[in-house]
């Protein structure tokens, strides 16, 4: 940056230093670089751990399922709104055990992943 101030116009980088005992989480996707620094003994010792990842449309679908009321999902009307194509297991839907909202949340994410509309491509 100091070579080509004028090629990057995004936010300015930060440097931290990360001590002993302490830890530095980064946002998944954040882009980084890192650089260490060995003790006295000239040891360094980094632990970095990758959780699995999921931001495919299916994912995403999922969540949003998961987060609607029991009762959007189960009142065609309220869904008609949302333009999804739901399946409605009357037994769970006109029961008052939400417990098994993920029965209802994965047939449903089934249908949205596997209709024409909304397949990856």
């Amino acid at each position: 940056m100091t070579k080509f101030p004028f090629y990057f116009n995004g936010p300015r980088p930060f440097e931290v230093t990360v001590k002993a005992g302490e830890i530095l989480y980064l946002p998944s996707m954040w882009f980084h670089h890192v650089k260490q620094s060995p003790d006295s003994r000239g040891l360094t010792i980094a632990v970095n751990y990758w959780y699995d990842m999921r931001f495919d449309i299916k994912y995403a679908y999922f969540n949003f399922l998961q987060s609607l009321p029991h009762s959007m999902l189960c009142d065609p009307a309220s869904s008609g709104k949302l333009g999804l194509e739901l399946q409605y297991n009357s037994s769970i839907c006109n029961s008052e055990d939400e417990s098994s909202m993920g029965d209802v949340t994965a047939s449903a994410n089934d249908n949205l992943v596997h209709h024409p509309d909304t397949a990856e491509k």
